[in-house]
Order: C-alpha cells, then sequence, then structure tokens
C-alpha cells in the first residue's frame, strides 16, 4: 500500500537503504541530497513492493504545488524495477492539495495516471564506462577526436582541485549566467548540494585551464553505477578551444572502469545532444510531467500570472 509522508515521519536511513535496491539514477533521491535541494521535501512510499517517489514540493498564488530543484535532472518513482502501471498508480496517490506540479520523472512509462496529467518525453545520454578509456575513445566521433587534438595543442589543462565556492563564482560571473534565470531559490539550492558533495566525498568540480585561467568547469557526481555530470559550462572563448571537449574526455579518462556511465544529464536540446552523441552516448529516456487540477476559479489566474 502507498503510504503519503511527511517530511518528520520519513525514515532517512531505510529510505537511503530501499534506494541502495533501486536502479538508475539514484543520486539524485538520496535523502542528503533532497534535503539540501528541497528542505521539507515529502514522500509516497510503499514499503510492501520496495517503491519510493519524493515530493518536492512549493507554493505557488498560495497553493502547494511540486516542482523539479535546481539543479536535478530526474526523480519519479524509484523500485528495483520500473512499471508503467505502478508509475502510475503512485502519481494518483499524491495528496488532493498538491494541485499543480510540473517535475521530471526517471521513469520511461506511466500507465493510468488519472486525470490532469500531461507527459512528455525527454532524452538523457550515457556513456558506457565499464571498459578501457581506449575502448571508450574508439566510439568518439571523428570531429571530437579532432576537437580534443586542437584542445591538447592549444595548451588546455584540467585542474581537478576547484573548490564549490570557486565554481559557483565561475558560473555566476560567466556572461551566459543571466540567460539561465537562475533565482535566489534555485542558486541556494545548487550551492547547497555542492557543499552536500564536497563534504561527503561524492565528486568534486573540475576546471579546464586556459594559461593558467578557467574557462570551463563542471560538478561530477560519483554513486553507484555512474558518474553524473551535475552542471558544467564553457565561457564563450572556451568554445573554440574546445575546453568543454577536454574536460569531459578527462572525466571519463578518470572513471573509466570505475563506474558502468557516465550520465551527462542531457539533453533534449538536438545541438546538445549530438555533442553528447559524439562521445559514444547511448539516449535513455525519461518523461516531464505536467499536473493541473485547479478549480475553474484559479484557471485564470495561472494563465495570466
Amino acid at each position: 500500500m502507498i503510504s503519503y509522508l511527511r517530511h518528520d515521519r520519513i525514515d532517512k536511513a531505510a529510505w537511503d537503504a530501499l534506494l541502495d535496491r533501486c536502479e538508475g539514477p539514484v543520486w539524485y533521491a538520496r535523502s542528503a541530497v533532497l534535503d539540501a535541494a528541497c528542505p521539507g521535501w515529502e514522500a509516497l512510499w510503499d514499503d510492501e513492493r520496495g517503491a519510493l517517489m519524493p515530493l518536492t514540493h512549493h507554493r505557488k498564488w498560495g497553493i502547494p504545488y511540486l516542482y523539479q530543484p535546481f539543479p536535478l535532472q530526474q526523480l519519479g518513482v524509484f523500485a528495483a524495477t520500473d512499471d508503467a502501471l505502478r508509475n502510475g498508480e503512485f502519481l494518483r496517490a499524491l495528496p488532493k492539495r498538491f494541485r499543480l506540479a510540473d517535475i521530471y520523472l526517471t521513469n520511461a512509462a506511466v500507465e493510468g495516471a488519472g486525470p490532469g496529467w500531461r507527459f512528455t518525453t525527454r532524452q538523457d545520454q550515457l556513456v558506457p564506462m565499464d571498459r578501457s578509456i581506449a575502448a571508450i575513445r574508439k566510439g568518439y566521433s571523428s570531429n571530437h577526436q579532432r576537437s580534443l587534438r586542437r584542445a591538447e595543442a592549444a595548451g588546455l589543462e584540467l585542474d581537478g582541485s576547484m573548490g564549490p565556492e570557486a565554481f559557483m563564482d565561475f558560473l555566476t560571473t560567466a556572461p551566459q549566467w543571466p540567460a539561465w534565470k537562475v533565482g535566489p531559490r534555485q542558486q541556494g539550492s545548487l550551492e547547497r548540494l555542492l557543499q552536500v558533495i564536497h563534504q561527503r566525498g561524492e565528486g568534486g568540480c573540475a576546471a579546464v585551464l586556459h594559461a593558467g585561467r578557467p574557462v570551463a568547469a563542471g560538478c561530477f557526481v560519483h554513486h553507484g553505477d555512474r558518474t553524473i555530470f551535475l552542471k558544467g559550462l564553457a565561457l564563450p572563448e572556451a568554445r573554440s578551444l574546445n575546453a568543454m571537449h577536454l574536460l569531459i574526455d578527462r572525466m571519463l579518462e578518470q572513471r573509466a572502469g570505475c563506474a558502468r556511465w557516465m550520465d551527462l544529464a542531457g539533453s533534449s536540446d538536438p545541438a546538445l545532444a549530438r555533442f553528447y552523441a559524439g562521445f559514444g552516448a547511448v539516449t535513455t529516456l525519461y518523461l516531464h510531467a505536467l499536473l493541473r487540477r485547479f478549480p475553474v476559479s484559479l484557471r485564470g489566474q495561472s494563465e495570466q500570472a
């Protein structure tokens, strides 16, 4: 039976132990990660079937709603095996007070979610890493192989000692940062997550240096069977230097044989998907899930907001 648990009723040790028996990008749903990304998160939990779903919530127009915390790519229903009917059952079990949801499900399919839901397929790209770096690089596109040679000829170097504060400073001072439209709550979520990753030794940040100055950087999380490229950015000047090519390649080199997948955490953007495919990435699917079950009087307000 699916039970709804408010935050203070969640046994976090039991939650994490159950996640250890699940498949997929379970780091996103670890209790410490959720505490950092969405303090006060709640949950749906079916102990008999070993399935759970974190509920990351906030309020909008005075109404509680579910949202996707920045920068967690996927949440949804976690279990040992994916089941479209069970996924729908979990969505039907959401407390009625949640009249709006805009979330991303790790699940590839949902059946029987009930009225008000709309689903759109999204893409993630994963590079198989259960082999040597030489074997991985053989899977690179010819364009990526040439780009790496140019990056090396340009004298780019990897610095794996970038701290969380330096990474945040790199992001927030980059020319692209305003276009990301990251609000204070989202930025706080990212800052707390970076500290959790650093404190728990679950990964870290790395920078690509050109003439001793960082021109690209990324945060990588190592958990379970995968390394997750949580967030990254290359300055405009770094694109001609192929700095992001070098950053991902060097992380693949470090993690080859240590994890099953390099999860590049994207993307449904065709250009970025092609870039990731150049590293030999394969595509997996997850879902963008939208729910609107406002009373008629509130729908007009939501459309004007």
